[in-house]
């Protein structure tokens, strides 16, 4: 199982997709210039993540190329940000 991001991801995003790759036994890919095809040529199973604002915002689940699962994330926190004190409602 193989989790990426899109083609320029925020440093928050690719810190909670390497963490959750972590988690849950996947490597995690730097997406780069790769196209979804290029992926899918590595793994059948791919977790795509894409982010709203800057921040970790959807969870799309592909088995053999086909999407599986959609799941909208909100309020991501990350341990670095809390022992940074970042503030997300900051502006």
């Amino acid at each position: 199982m193989i989790v990426t991001t899109s083609r320029k991801p925020s440093q928050r995003t690719r810190s909670f997709c390497k963490r959750f790759a972590r988690y849950i036994g996947a490597e995690y890919i730097t997406r780069g210039k790769l196209s979804m095809k290029e992926i899918f040529d590595m793994d059948s199973r791919i977790i795509y993540v894409t982010e709203f604002k800057g921040n970790p915002g959807r969870i799309t689940i592909f088995d053999k190329g086909k999407e599986v699962l959609k799941i909208n994330i909100k309020g991501v926190s990350l341990e670095y940000d809390k022992r940074k004190g970042y503030n997300r409602n900051r502006r």
